[in-house]
């Protein structure tokens, strides 16, 4: 049995992986996760359980993430959040 079988699954669309992974980060560092329980969660924990709940391989997410800061500018490093800021906009100014 595959260790990824959620019902949901990160779509295939080239870059998605990396940003998935930027986004996952950001929550982390920002502190918002724990154990269900409470208690430290690892970085490591918390991306293998979003890798299964995603039907996604994230355990090389560190060199992911290493890689991508290393070959790219910081415009398209933070593209994503820019991009989710616009989308909570427009979600916001359509009520």
């Amino acid at each position: 049995p595959s260790p990824f079988d959620s019902s949901i699954a990160l779509v295939g669309k080239k870059g998605n992986k990396i940003d998935f992974i930027r986004i996952a980060n950001a929550i982390y560092e920002l502190g918002m996760v724990e154990h269900k329980d409470g208690g430290k969660l690892t970085k490591q924990e918390y991306f293998s359980v979003l890798g299964k709940a995603f039907n996604v391989d994230l355990t090389g997410y560190a060199h992911d993430l290493s890689t991508s800061m290393n070959g790219s500018d910081y415009a398209k490093q933070t593209q994503i959040f820019d991009d989710l800021k616009k989308k909570h906009q427009a979600v916001y100014n359509s009520k």
